[in-house]
């Protein structure tokens, strides 16, 4: 797959504050291809950068895909889903540690890639450790941006 079909020419990145970099991006996607995985799930979209990317690839290859946010800032959640509009995604709106099983359990037969972005905590930490033992389709987390500012 060639790098410019992702869509890092098509975004500014400097306009999308908060965004995993492109080597995190590459590490994701190699991961997604090295394990099969049919679904991603993201939780904390932001602006969208990565998940444009990401939900670029995964539409190019077939690949369902999840984008979870609390929607708490409508003027962030406005600008993008403007961003994401060129790209089949699929919105859950709601807190991550309420909407996650019941979005693993409605897909127990597909191999499930989850990306954790945000400041979650360490809760988020131990929460995700019991989904990988609770669900053996669940292949890989990635966690990033994961402290409130300040720590926590």
């Amino acid at each position: 797959m060639k790098l410019n079909s992702l869509g890092f020419q098509e975004l500014n990145r400097k306009k999308f504050p908060g965004s995993l970099d492109p080597s995190e991006i590459y590490s994701i996607i190699y991961l997604l291809k090295k394990n099969k995985i049919n679904l991603v799930i993201e939780s904390g979209r932001q602006y969208g950068y990565s998940t444009y990317i990401i939900g670029k690839y995964c539409n190019i290859n077939n690949i369902k895909f999840y984008s979870i946010d609390a929607g708490w800032n409508k003027n962030i959640d406005l600008k993008s889903k403007r961003t994401l509009s060129r790209i089949k995604v699929k919105y859950v709106l709601g807190n991550f540690f309420f909407v996650i099983k019941k979005i693993l359990d409605s897909h127990r037969y597909e191999k499930i890639a989850l990306i954790v972005d945000g400041p979650k905590g360490t809760r988020a930490f131990c929460y995700c450790y019991s989904l990988l033992i609770n669900y053996n389709n669940l292949k890989f987390i990635l966690f990033d941006n994961f402290f409130y500012k300040g720590g926590g």
